[in-house]
């Protein structure tokens, strides 16, 4: 299983969206890393880590390399979560729109 550290999370990530999950108390955060002006790179994790001490390990939900505009997954939804496994779909579409969305906005910003 891929994992971060809640004090990674927080201190090295910014978030960008959040989404919910139906039928799950808990949403989805979309996370860019900090130190990154090109090639992005995307944290996505349970928003249920917040309540965790810093040194924690949390199991993240995916990573995305955004890349020459296409996303590239180094983990897959449903391997790292297999009761997700019907909802991997959903949670692609949404993670690729807010992916494409915060690269768009750091692109013209950069501009």
């Amino acid at each position: 299983m891929y994992t971060r550290t809640v004090q990674t999370i927080m201190s090295r990530t910014k978030m960008v969206d959040t989404f919910d999950l139906p039928g799950f108390a808990c949403a989805v955060e979309v996370r860019c890393l900090n130190m990154r002006t090109k090639n992005h790179r995307y944290i996505v994790v349970l928003d249920d880590f917040h309540n965790k001490k810093a040194w924690e390990e949390i199991p993240v939900l995916t990573e995305i390399s955004f890349k020459h505009k296409k996303s590239r997954y180094l983990t897959s939804p449903a391997s790292q979560y297999p009761e997700l496994a019907d909802y991997e779909r959903y949670i692609i579409e949404h993670i690729d729109s807010i992916v494409a969305g915060d690269t768009e906005h750091a692109h013209a910003l950069a501009v």
